[in-house]
Formats: C-alpha cells, structure tokens, sequence
C-alpha cells in the first residue's frame, strides 16, 4: 500500500492531512454496501477535490490502482432501532470512478 507517499496532484487535487485518512476511508466504507466487494479490499484514502466531497482512494488487487468516488457524508440516522429497521433510508451508492493514474484526476473537473 502506498502510506506516506507524495502525489503529483493536479490542479484542482489536494494530498490529506494524515489525520483524515481515516476519517475519509471509514465514510466511504460506510456509504458502501456491506457486501460491496471493496469491504473485504484493501484500500486507503489519499487525496481529495477542492471545493466539493470527492476523494481518491488508493486500491490494491483491482482493475485500476485509483479510483474517486464523492462521498455524501450523509447525517447518521438517529431514529428509534425498530423504526429504522421498518422504514430504513435508502442508501446512497457511490459511483466509483476507476483511474489509471493520478494525471486521469484532471479530465474529471
């Protein structure tokens, strides 16, 4: 995995503070779906959009090393268990942009 490697980011991209990381990976694998392959993937958030929720992830084992995906950061649903068990929410899926490299972050703007 690529921990504490520097990027060339393009314009518009930005590395994260080593104290995001978990921050942006544990969003993402909550907006999944719990069987989404990606749960059981080794993956670590790298980097993020200026000006809006999209972040770059860092994969291993998948058809791309990168992929960006934007992130809802939807509030927790804080209503009573059963009521959230009868009438869940529906999920968000992110949409998931695979790259080939990090120079791919500048035809997405």
């Amino acid at each position: 995995m690529t921990d504490a490697v520097e990027f060339d980011w393009p314009a518009g991209w930005c590395g994260l503070m080593p104290s995001q990381v978990s921050a942006f990976l544990a969003q993402l694998r909550t907006e999944l779906a719990p069987d989404h392959p990606f749960q059981r993937m080794r993956i670590n958030a790298i980097g993020t959009a200026l000006g809006s929720d999209d972040a770059v992830f860092v994969i291993e084992g998948w058809q791309a090393p990168f992929f960006v995906v934007h992130l809802a950061w939807p509030a927790p649903d804080t209503r009573p268990w059963l009521l959230r068990k009868l009438r869940p929410y529906p999920r968000h899926d992110p949409a998931i942009v695979p790259l080939p490299d990090l120079a791919a972050l500048a035809t997405l703007n």
